[in-house]
């Protein structure tokens, strides 16, 4: 298991002086990174080989939104395969080692002209199998959401990464811009999940519907589908 320690400045933080979902998911891929790095595999094996990392799924359950200020650990190791794609264990840790969030996520390594999906195998990269305990699953699809309102986003220049296209912890940006805040003041996020069904491209432009939908908030198009549930504060 691969560990950081993370001290919650104000990049991290949002309004309520609580960690977002965006550094929360930039944090947990900046630590899976770090993790296949430390095993020897840099991007002399995938970016410069023309092939790339790239996230399928997430989901995290929030036992409790860190606070700013706060010193947490982000812990991260391997799972199990199916296939060509491999899950990724995520613990955040408060000082006292109380579990704060856990997450997993869904890996994979695709070409990067083709945009097809490889394996590690024929990318000569060995990811183990590790196991703590108490791990997530795969994470399920979401169910059919109809109706909401329609809008649309565009992959701007400050919105993508070295991939070329949207990075994956951005849709937490402009789908958490679209709930009212009201709705957020009163509210904390206790899950989320995302399904990154079609990357867009830098400068693409793409259609999705949004609305209220149970104890959260529903995102959803032909790239993407994304849910965060709430509870009170």
């Amino acid at each position: 298991m691969y560990q950081k320690e993370e001290h919650l400045t104000t990049k991290y933080c949002n309004a309520y002086r609580e960690l977002n979902l965006t550094s929360l998911a930039l944090l947990c891929q900046e630590a899976a990174i770090e993790d296949v790095e430390r095993m020897g595999y840099d991007r002399s094996f995938t970016l410069d080989r023309g092939l790339l990392w790239v996230i399928a799924k997430q989901h995290f359950d929030i036992i409790r939104m860190p606070k700013y200020e706060e010193k947490i650990f982000v812990q991260t190791y391997p799972g199990k395969r199916l296939g060509p794609f491999f899950l990724r264990h995520y613990r955040i840790m408060d000082v006292g080692h109380n579990l704060l969030i856990k997450g997993v996520s869904v890996w994979c390594l695709i070409q990067a002209d083709t945009r097809s999906i490889t394996t590690l195998e024929k990318a000569n990269i060995q990811i183990p199998i590790e196991a703590m305990g108490g791990e997530l699953d795969f994470p399920k699809g979401l169910p059919p959401f109809e109706g909401g309102i329609q809008t649309s986003i565009e992959a701007k220049y400050s919105m993508c990464d070295v991939n070329g296209h949207l990075n994956n912890t951005k849709y937490f940006d402009f789908t958490c811009d679209l709930i009212p805040l009201d709705y957020q003041k009163n509210n904390v996020p206790v899950s989320a999940d995302i399904h990154y069904k079609k990357e867009i491209p830098l400068g693409t432009k793409v259609e999705f519907s949004y609305g209220k939908d149970g104890d959260g908030y529903r995102f959803s198009g032909t790239n993407f589908d994304l849910k965060i549930n709430y509870r009170s504060r």
